[in-house]
C-alpha cells in the first residue's frame, strides 16, 4: 500500500487545489484539464475497488488484529464508506457537458442541482488522513513547526475551497438577479474581459472576499445581492468563524509548547532565586547554586529524554538505550570483553540476541548524574562514564569518554580505589551501581550464563592484579621486597597503580600471601 499511497498523494492534492477551481469557476469542456481529471477519477475508482480486499482492524479486542476474511471486508466497506465514495467517482462533468448551455433544459433548478453535485468530489479528502497516518510511521516528522505549517496550509485551503463555492453563487443564481461580482465589474469597468470571464480575476476577488471574512476585517466592499448568495454567505462565516477560532486557538498552544523547555527553565530558576531569598542563603553559596543549574541545563533535557524512555515497552527500552550509550559501554574493560565474544559467535553462525539482551539491560539500568564545580565525591562500588566535563582523581585529570571505578564489582573496600574525585569544572557521567549489575547477571542465568563467566573472569583478573600489588607494597613497607624473585615486576606494576593503601606499620603485614575474597557474590 505504500506504493499506492505515492501515486494517491498527486491524486489528492490535484482534488484539493485544482477541482475546486475546476467546479466553481471554469466551464466544463474536454481539454488538458479535463483529461487530467479523467486519470484522477481513474485513480479513486481503482482505489474503490481495492478497498474490497483491503484488511480492516477490529475493535474492542483490547490488540490490533486485522479482519482477512474476504466476505467480511466486502461487508464493513459496503456499509461503511462505499456509497459516499461511489458518489465521488460519478462523472457528473459528463453529466453536465452533455447537456446544452443555450438548451432551456439548462437552466432548470435540477439541472443546477447536478451542478452543485459535483462539489462531493472533494469529499475524496478524507483520505488523506490515511495517508497522513502512514507517512508518520514512516518519516521523522517536527509536529510543533509541522503544525504551524498545517494550520496556515488549512487557513489557505479553507479560503481557496470557500472562493471556489462563492465564485459558484454566480451560476446558481437567476440571470436577472442582482450578483456580488456587479461591484467588482463597476470598479473594474476599464478592464475587458470583464471579471466574471476571466477565471483568475474572478478568483482573486472571491479569494479576496474569503480571506477577510475568515480573518474578520470585513472591509464591505463585496457583499451578497440576492437570496442564494445570502445562504451561501451564511455557510461561509460560521465556517470561517469557527475555522478561525480553532486555528488561533491551537497556533497559540503550538507556540507555548514550542517553548516549554525555556519557561519550565525560567520557572525552576525563579524558584531558585525565590528559595534562597526567604531562606536567608549567603552570596557565595548563591552564585555556586545559580551557575549549576545554569550548566545543568542541557541535564535537563536528558532527564526528560529518560522519562520519555520510561514510557517504552522493555524491549524497546533495552534496545534504545543500547544505542545511546554503546560508544560509552564500549570503554568499560568486561563489556567490551562480553560483546567481542558475541560477535565472534555471530562470525561463527550462532546466535547472540542473549548477549545483546544482556548489555542492552545493563544500558537501560545506567543513569545520570551532575557534579557542580569544586564538588568532591568518592567512587566506591560505582562504576562512573564521563561524558561532559573535567574530573580530578589521584593526579589525572579525566575527561569526556574517561572510564573510572572500573572495580566498583570488588568486594573486599581493602583493594578498591578509594580516592576522592573533585570536579574542576560543571561535569555530568552515566552511572550504575555495583548491586545494580549484579541483579542484571543473575537475572541472565538462565538466558546467558556466558554473562556470568566474562564478569566473574574479570573480576578475578583485577582482584588477582590488585592482591599481588597490595600484597607487594605491604612486603616492601615491612622491608621484605629485596627477598622478592620478580622486583622488576612489582615495581612496575606499582608504578602503574598507585592509588593502592600501603600500611605504615610493618606488623599489619602478613607474610603468606592470600587472595581476598573478593568475588563471592559472583
Amino acid at each position: 500500500m505504500q506504493v499506492w499511497d505515492i501515486i494517491t498523494i498527486p491524486a489528492l492534492c490535484w482534488i484539493m487545489v485544482v477541482t475546486p477551481v475546476q467546479l466553481g469557476m471554469l466551464k466544463p469542456k474536454v481539454g488538458f484539464l479535463f483529461a487530467l481529471s479523467l486519470v484522477v477519477d481513474t485513480v479513486f475508482v481503482i482505489d474503490l475497488i481495492l478497498q474490497f480486499f483491503l484488511a480492516y482492524p477490529l475493535t474492542g479486542r483490547g490488540t490490533r488484529i486485522l479482519e482477512r476474511r474476504h466476505t467480511r471486508i466486502v461487508m464493513h466497506y459496503l456499509k461503511g464508506m462505499f456509497v459516499i465514495e461511489l458518489l465521488t467517482v460519478i462523472p457528473f462533468d459528463l453529466v453536465h457537458m452533455m447537456i446544452p448551455s443555450e438548451s432551456p433544459v439548462a437552466q432548470l433548478k435540477a439541472v443546477k442541482f447536478i451542478r452543485t453535485l459535483r462539489l462531493l468530489k472533494l469529499i475524496r479528502i478524507m483520505k488523506a488522513s490515511r495517508v497522513w497516518n502512514r507517512l508518520e510511521v514512516d518519516f521523522a516528522m517536527p509536529y510543533q513547526q509541522l503544525a504551524l505549517v498545517r494550520f496556515f496550509a488549512i487557513l489557505l485551503l479553507i479560503c481557496h475551497w470557500q472562493s471556489a463555492i462563492w465564485a459558484m453563487t454566480l451560476e446558481l443564481s437567476e440571470e436577472t438577479d442582482k450578483k456580488w461580482i456587479d461591484s467588482v465589474e463597476l470598479a473594474e469597468a476599464h478592464i475587458q474581459p470583464r471579471t466574471r470571464d476571466a477565471p483568475d480575476r474572478l478568483y482573486v476577488a472571491s479569494f479576496y472576499f474569503c480571506i477577510y471574512t475568515m480573518t474578520s476585517v470585513g472591509y464591505g466592499d463585496i457583499g451578497s445581492q440576492n437570496a442564494v448568495e445570502r445562504v451561501v454567505n451564511i455557510f461561509i462565516i460560521l465556517v470561517s468563524g469557527l475555522c478561525w477560532a480553532y486555528i488561533l486557538g491551537e497556533v497559540c498552544g503550538i507556540v507555548a509548547d514550542m517553548n516549554a523547555e525555556a519557561q519550565s527553565f525560567r520557572r525552576r530558576m525563579d524558584n531558585l532565586n525565590f528559595m534562597m531569598r526567604e531562606r536567608g542563603v549567603p552570596n557565595r553559596m548563591r552564585k555556586r547554586l545559580r551557575s549549576f543549574f545554569l550548566q545543568s541545563r542541557k541535564h535537563s533535557r536528558l532527564m526528560t529524554q529518560r522519562e520519555l524512555l520510561q514510557n517504552m515497552s522493555p524491549t524497546l527500552q533495552g534496545e534504545i538505550s543500547l544505542v545511546l550509550s554503546s560508544e560509552w559501554l564500549s570503554k568499560v574493560s568486561f563489556i567490551r570483553s562480553f560483546v567481542s565474544e558475541a560477535e565472534s559467535l555471530v562470525r561463527r553462525g550462532g546466535n547472540a540476541e542473549a548477549y545483546k539482551t544482556c548489555v542492552a539491560d545493563i544500558a537501560r539500568c545506567m543513569d545520570t548524574i551532575a557534579f557542580a564545580q569544586g564538588e568532591v565525591f568518592v567512587s566506591a562500588q560505582t562504576l562512573y562514564i564521563l561524558y561532559r566535563g573535567l574530573i580530578g582523581k589521584h593526579r589525572r585529570i579525566l575527561q569526556s569518554g574517561d572510564v573510572f571505578g572500573e572495580d566498583f564489582l570488588l568486594t573486599d573496600v581493602t583493594l578498591i580505589d578509594a580516592d576522592r574525585c573533585c570536579a574542576l569544572t560543571y561535569a555530568e557521567a552515566m552511572y550504575i551501581e555495583r548491586k545494580t549489575v549484579c541483579d542484571v547477571v543473575e537475572e541472565s542465568v538462565i538466558a546467558c550464563p556466558r554473562l556470568k563467566a566474562v564478569v566473574r573472569e574479570s573480576v578475578v583478573k583485577l582482584a588477582v592484579r590488585r592482591g599481588i600489588l597490595a600484597e607487594a607494597k605491604r612486603r616492601k613497607a615491612a622491608g621484605n621486597l629485596e627477598a622478592l624473585p620478580f622486583k622488576a615486576d612489582i615495581l612496575e606494576a606499582e608504578r602503574r597503580s598507585p592509588a593502592i593503601h600501603v600500611p605504615t606499620d610493618a606488623r599489619d603485614v602478613q607474610p603468606p600471601f592470600v587472595l581476598p575474597n573478593c568475588i563471592e557474590p559472583l
